[in-house]
């Protein structure tokens, strides 16, 4: 074996690598530790022995990592656009008479939409108010949150547009 080859660990690669390599490409909350640990493990299963191993373990690590990246993101602008379409919903839920419905969007609506979120029983409550006031949730929110079409499509006025910004699927 030649003295190149011994000095290439199989779970770290050599400080001229790692120059080479440099710091790896991290946003926001992604942790060092956590990166160095995937890299571990990834090059556990490739088992570099040479240079050439190394890059090919880096980049599936970066690949990888960059790939559980976007499904992060994925899920947060899927998120992001859920609650966008529940609010417009929630506003409808307003009472009639135009200072309280002002009053309702302006301090309880943001609320409402904050308990759907996060309450099991809030939600269960909220989508009942919607139902009888026959307010259905528009197709872009079906597809967000993989529901079945309920059976009637009713729509009333003031609902937002079918698209409600969501993104397709």
């Amino acid at each position: 074996m030649s003295s190149a080859m011994s000095e290439v660990s199989v779970f770290k690669p050599t400080n001229e690598l790692s120059e080479v390599f440099g710091e790896p490409a991290l946003v926001g909350l992604e942790k060092r530790e956590v990166y160095d640990g995937f890299l571990s493990l990834i090059a556990s299963a490739i088992k570099p022995t040479d240079p050439i191993g190394w890059l090919l373990t880096k980049d599936v690590t970066d690949w990888s990592w960059e790939i559980r990246r976007e499904r992060i993101i994925k899920v947060e602008i899927i998120k992001y656009y859920q609650k966008e379409v529940v609010a417009e919903l929630i506003k409808a839920l307003a009472p009639p008479g135009q200072f309280k419905t002002a009053l309702y969007r302006i301090f309880q609506a943001d609320a409402d939409l904050t308990l759907w979120e996060t309450d099991p029983e809030a939600r269960i409550k909220i989508d009942g108010a919607l139902a009888a006031k026959a307010i259905t949730p528009p197709l872009s929110l079906r597809r967000l949150t993989c529901e079945a079409p309920p059976r009637s499509t009713r729509s009333t006025r003031g609902s937002p547009p079918m698209n409600g910004g969501a993104i397709p699927l």
